[in-house]
């Protein structure tokens, strides 16, 4: 039986971001998904704010340029105004940048780097069926 120093509970892109940054620093860490391929099927939205308004959000948080950096590299549109629409149908426009991203390429480009860096990966359905493979 192995020994982790950090476990990771989901391939996400918060626990992928988190597995990234917990190998970059040399820590021994675990990502367990409970499916077989990372990134699918894609749970939520695909947007991610600026650099600019992470910084802003996330104020001393020292890894807001990990996530920058991932969006980045996985965009596929740039916006620039977020628009909200109320139950009685009032819009209300906010200037907000941020990039809306490839979900799927997201969330396996964190947990691949992470693996690059000695990060070990588990499928949950591995325990149960060791014969399946596990995509990243």
């Amino acid at each position: 039986m192995n020994s982790y120093d950090f476990v990771v509970i989901g391939a996400g892109p918060a626990g992928g971001a988190a597995a990234l940054s917990a190998s970059e620093s040399g820590v021994s860490t675990l990502i367990v998904e409970r499916r077989t391929e990372v990134g699918k099927p894609i749970q939520c939205g695909e947007f991610v704010p600026s650099l600019e308004e992470l910084q802003v959000l996330l104020s001393g948080c020292e890894h807001v340029g990990l996530v920058a950096d991932a969006a980045k590299r996985t965009k596929t549109n740039e916006i620039e105004n977020i628009v909200l629409v109320s139950p009685k149908k009032r819009r209300y426009e906010i200037p907000f940048q941020g990039l809306v991203v490839d979900r799927e390429k997201l969330d396996k480009g964190f947990v691949r780097r992470a693996v690059k860096l000695g990060a070990e990966l588990l499928s949950l359905i591995h325990i149960s069926e060791p014969t399946r493979p596990l995509y990243i």
